[in-house]
């Protein structure tokens, strides 16, 4: 990874800043120049779009608005420490309460809990990303056990059509229904036959969000996609339903499916407490306490990281991502790296979602690993990439046929996403975890003691949706 050294000025420098010029204090010329720099660099990624453009009270009021009261979240004021009442972090980052809440919740909170869901029984859930949108149809066996039917996938960005649609004042959701149409109106659940409807549960995560801070969409906008869906699926016996999940209530759902996929899996003793993943925009990381998790969401955009890359090169790109990546995790953690040391090898960090992906990537996914593993392993697929060499170029032609490039991607293309996801994992784990702590990475799970049919589950927010019933 490339640091980049303070700057220091040159003995000609220094002479040309002196000669026939007032004689400042160095401390002044230092802040000047510290203020320089912070005011161009705000401006320069402004101008390419980097920086929303919304007030701290409106991400604010965007975020409060979007807090189930299922989720019980308490702002941190320092390590250790919690406000009373329902309330969005500023950073990102908080409690929520998990499983048994015994001793009270606080703040009138509700526990996150897995229920028991009814037998013979179906649903489906969508998970409108930040690049993609996918529908996950489940049913449960006569013993109510859940297990994912079938699971559809299409590249497509909501949130922009969502945005056109508004400017554009015509209906461009056309994709959206095509997909849906065809899983929810078509599927054998949905014939009636005297029984009621599969309910549709549509969740909408970071790509949503960032368009309603940045003023691009209204909430006003959203419930109305909220009745475009209810009247184009309701059918009267069919209940639909549309959440923008805030960035608490992601975090609990994917701790929720990790937490239910992982049950009765062992790892050396050790149980499944915390999870971190990944999505186009968004990473969300949960340190397991059992009662009580802390979580952080962290801003690490991979599209925008590439659209720096665009405007100023790879190298001075790689540069700015690494310290962003750094600055994002201390946000979240605090100077003291809050999360690090909880729970420090009483539990295993559970990696799923685009940071499984990258995991594949970098060799260190499907097995038991630690820390020291994952950073170093980052480091070596990242320096495979860069130098393009013979391993990249048979890696690139693999991924091809073994699911690592599922997007399609060209091979400059796959590159650099490659570079951009590995450097976050790393980044992620280098500065949310200490020494001890171990990881298992992996976007499915067999749930081969409860589901007869031995179907994997894809490891995601819907799961955690369906097996807490919270919508």
């Amino acid at each position: 990874m490339v640091r980049t050294p303070p700057a220091t000025a040159t003995a000609h420098n220094r002479s040309r800043f002196c000669h026939n010029q007032p004689i400042l204090p160095s401390r002044f010329l230092a802040l000047s120049s510290i203020i320089f720099c912070i005011a161009s660099a705000a401006i320069w990624t402004w101008s390419i779009g980097l920086i929303p453009s919304f007030s701290k009270d409106l991400r604010m009021s965007v975020l409060n608005s979007t807090v189930p009261t299922a989720l019980h979240l308490e702002q941190k004021h320092k390590r250790g420490g919690k406000a009373s009442g329902l309330a969005s972090s500023q950073t990102g980052s908080g409690e929520l309460i998990y499983g048994n809440t015994a001793g009270g919740g606080g703040g009138g909170g509700e526990a996150l809990e897995v229920k028991k869901l009814a037998p013979s029984w179906s649903a489906f859930l969508v998970d409108c990303g930040s690049g993609k949108v996918a529908v996950y149809e489940y049913g449960t066996d006569a013993n109510g056990q859940p297990a994912e039917m079938g699971k559809t996938s299409a590249k497509m960005q909501v949130a922009d059509l969502l945005v056109r649609q508004t400017s554009e004042g015509t209906d461009v959701l056309a994709p959206l229904w095509q997909l849906l149409d065809a899983k929810v109106l078509d599927s054998p659940a949905s014939a009636k036959g005297g029984k009621r409807l599969p309910p549709l549960f549509v969740g909408a995560t970071a790509g949503l969000r960032e368009q309603l801070m940045q003023g691009h969409l209204t909430l006003a906008d959203v419930a109305s996609f909220g009745d475009a869906l209810a009247q184009r699926y309701g059918d009267g016996d069919r209940a639909v339903k549309l959440e923008l999940l805030s960035e608490q209530r992601e975090a609990a759902l994917e701790l929720a499916a990790v937490r239910y996929a992982y049950e009765d899996s062992d790892f050396e003793g050790k149980k499944a407490g915390g999870s971190l993943s990944g999505g186009g925009k968004s990473c969300q990381v949960v340190w397991g306490g059992g009662q009580r998790d802390e979580f952080m969401s962290l801003d690490l955009d991979l599209f925008a990281a590439q659209r720096v890359m665009g405007a100023v090169g790879e190298a001075q790109a790689l540069v700015w991502w690494e310290n962003h990546i750094r600055g994002e995790v201390l946000k979240g953690t605090g100077d003291t790296g809050a999360g690090a040391g909880e729970a420090a090898g009483e539990s295993v960090y559970v990696g799923i979602t685009m940071l499984a992906s990258a995991a594949v990537q970098a060799e260190v996914a499907g097995r038991l690993v630690s820390r020291a593993d994952v950073l170093s392993s980052c480091a070596n697929l990242i320096a495979r990439a860069k130098a393009e060499d013979y391993w990249w170029q048979d890696f690139v032609r693999a991924a091809e046929t073994n699911g690592m490039n599922s997007y399609g991607l060209d091979a400059a293309t796959f590159r650099t996403v490659s570079i951009l996801s590995a450097m976050r994992l790393q980044g992620i784990v280098e500065g949310a975890f200490g020494d001890d702590a171990k990881f298992y990475f992996s976007r499915t799970h067999e749930l081969a003691a409860r589901d007869e049919s031995g179907r994997s589950v894809n490891v995601e927010w819907p799961l955690g949706a369906l097996v807490t019933e919270t919508w």
